[in-house]
C-alpha cells in the first residue's frame, strides 16, 4: 500500500462518490468497468478505513424510469426480475462480464427489453444501487442521493452558474440555438429539473446525517432531489421561458445554417410525427456537418450534430416519464434543522423555500447566452444575473 493510499487510510472518514460517464449506450463490458466496477473498488478502500462512517453513492433518478408513466417513485429500490426470479446483481454482473462482447451485447439487448430500460448507462446505475446498499451498516453506513435533470444553481456562487451543458443547459441551447423546433413530449408533462445547489445540499446533508447516525436519517438511506413532487415545471414551461426570455434579449450573432427560431414556441407532436421529423432532421444537419468539415469546421460541426442529437434523445416520447419523485428523505433533513437555519436552505425546491421558476430560468438562460452562446446577456433587476 502506497503512502497516499495509507493517508486515506488512517484520516478518512467519509467518502461522496460522485464521479459518473454521462455516456448512455455503452457496451455492458463498458458501463460496468465505468460505473459499478470502481464503485465497487471505493467500498473496499472504505471497509480499510479506520474511521469510516459513511460512504454516499450520486445515482439518478432516472433508475425507476422503467416503473409505469405518471407514477409516484418512492425513495428504495424497486425489484427486479428476470424470468420470474428476482435478480441478484452480483451473479447478473458476473454473468455478463464472463460473456464475449457479442454475446453480453446480445443479452444485454435481452435484459433491457425485460427490465424496461431505455440504455445500459441506467442498467449498469441499478446494478451499482443494488451492490451499494448490500454494504449499509458493514460495518460503516451507506446512503445513495438521486438527483433527476441537473441544472444551473439558483444561489450559490451566484445565479445562473453552470458547471458543464449536459441535461437541461443542453436543451436549453437546442431550442435557443433553433436546433430543437419540435418535441413528442406531451404538453403538460412534467420535466424533473433541479437546481445544481440543491442537489449539492441534498448530498451532503444526507452523508453528514448517515455519519452522525442523526434520528433523521434513521430507516432512510435514498434521498431523491427533484421538483416534479414540492415545485413541479412542465415542458411546455420550461421552452416558454427560453422563448420568452430571447424574444426580449435576442441573439445578436445568428449561424447561418440555422433558423432564427429562438424566439418560437416548440411544436407538441405525435409519435411517430417525432420520428418522421427526427429521421430528415438528422439527414439535414448531417449534410451541413459534411460541409463544415470540408470546409475546415470540423468543431463546429461535432458541436451540431452532438446538440441535435441530445435533443433528438431527450425531447422524444421515450424520454416523457411524467413521474414525480418522492422528496421524503430531504424533508426529513430540513426540518431537523434549526428554524434560523431551515430559512435559507436549499434542501428541498419548494416555494416555501423561495422557488421561483420566473426568476430560476432568467438566471439559468442568461447564464447560458453568456458562457456558451459568448454574447452577453441582458444586465439588469429583472434578470439579476451576474456573469
Amino acid at each position: 500500500m502506497g503512502e497516499k493510499q495509507l493517508t486515506v487510510v488512517r484520516q478518512v472518514n467519509v467518502i461522496i462518490h460522485c464521479a459518473a460517464s454521462l455516456s448512455l449506450e455503452l457496451h455492458i463490458h463498458d458501463a460496468l468497468m465505468q460505473t459499478y466496477f470502481p464503485t465497487k473498488g471505493l467500498l473496499h478502500l472504505a471497509q480499510g478505513c479506520r474511521s469510516m462512517q459513511a460512504f454516499c453513492f450520486v445515482s439518478t433518478a432516472y433508475v425507476n424510469a422503467n416503473q409505469p408513466r405518471g407514477s409516484l417513485i418512492e425513495e428504495r429500490i424497486y425489484p427486479l426480475y428476470d424470468k420470474g426470479a428476482p435478480v441478484q446483481q452480483a451473479e447478473l454482473v458476473a454473468k455478463l462480464m464472463h460473456l464475449p462482447t457479442e454475446a453480453a451485447k446480445k443479452e444485454t439487448q435481452r435484459l433491457l427489453r425485460t427490465f424496461g430500460y431505455l440504455n445500459t448507462y441506467l442498467l449498469s446505475k441499478t446494478l451499482t444501487e443494488r451492490m451499494v446498499m448490500e454494504h449499509d451498516g458493514t460495518p460503516f453506513a451507506v446512503c445513495i442521493v438521486r438527483p433527476a435533470l441537473c441544472g444551473a444553481v439558483a444561489k450559490a456562487p451566484y445565479p445562473g452558474y453552470i458547471g458543464n451543458a449536459s441535461g437541461a443547459t443542453s436543451a436549453i441551447l437546442a431550442i435557443a440555438t433553433g436546433l430543437a423546433t419540435f418535441t413528442g413530449y406531451g404538453p403538460d408533462s412534467l420535466l424533473p429539473l433541479v437546481p445544481g445547489d440543491v442537489v449539492a445540499a441534498v448530498v451532503v446533508a444526507a452523508t453528514a446525517a448517515k455519519a452522525a447516525a442523526s434520528p433523521c436519517a434513521k430507516g432512510h438511506s435514498i434521498y431523491h432531489v427533484c421538483s416534479s413532487a414540492t415545485t413541479p415545471i412542465t415542458l411546455c414551461e420550461f421552452a416558454n421561458h427560453i422563448a420568452d426570455y430571447f424574444r426580449c434579449d435576442p441573439l445578436v450573432k445568428q449561424n447561418a445554417l440555422l433558423a432564427p427560431t429562438q424566439h418560437k414556441h416548440l411544436q407538441w407532436v405525435s409519435d411517430a410525427d417525432f420520428q418522421w421529423r427526427a429521421m430528415l432532421k438528422t439527414t439535414y444537419y448531417w449534410l451541413i456537418c459534411m460541409m463544415l468539415r470540408m470546409t475546415g469546421q470540423g468543431r463546429l460541426a461535432t458541436k451540431l450534430m452532438l446538440g441535435w442529437n441530445t435533443w433528438k434523445n431527450l425531447g422524444s416520447s421515450a424520454m416523457d416519464h411524467n413521474m414525480r419523485y418522492s422528496c421524503r428523505g430531504a424533508r426529513k433533513l430540513l426540518h431537523a434543522l434549526p428554524p434560523a437555519e431551515r430559512a435559507g436552505s436549499m434542501l428541498v425546491w419548494s416555494a416555501e423555500q423561495g422557488a421561483d421558476w420566473g426568476y430560476y430560468m432568467r438566471t439559468y438562460i442568461a447564464g447560458v447566452k453568456h458562457r456558451y452562446l459568448r454574447e452577453a446577456p441582458l444586465l439588469d433587476d429583472t434578470h439579476g444575473y451576474v456573469p
